[in-house]
């Protein structure tokens, strides 16, 4: 689908209050699950999360599973599952 007509189905949602949730579970060829959901936040949001929606790419780190996983974690476990085919 064109960019531009992504761009207009959701602010048309949007205007009708349509809630919209990103979700992270992309297994297409290509796509890196996560890093694909910020594309899209980039890609619809005209600024902020809350100023610049690229911050989310300099997280210090997440919380899963009870267990805080750092920066270092994050790109450890990113590196083995891109070599392992896991994406």
């Amino acid at each position: 689908m064109p960019d531009e007509l992504v761009r207009e189905v959701v602010y048309a949602f949007h205007a009708a209050g349509v809630r919209l949730v990103l979700g992270t579970d992309s297994h297409h060829p290509g796509f890196l699950a996560g890093s694909s959901g910020l594309d899209e936040i980039e890609f619809l949001v005209a600024g902020n999360p809350l100023e610049d929606p690229a911050v989310l790419r300099t997280a210090a780190g997440v919380m899963a599973g009870g267990r805080w996983l750092d920066r270092r974690d994050l790109d450890l476990l990113m590196q083995a599952a891109i070599l392992d085919g896991a994406w």
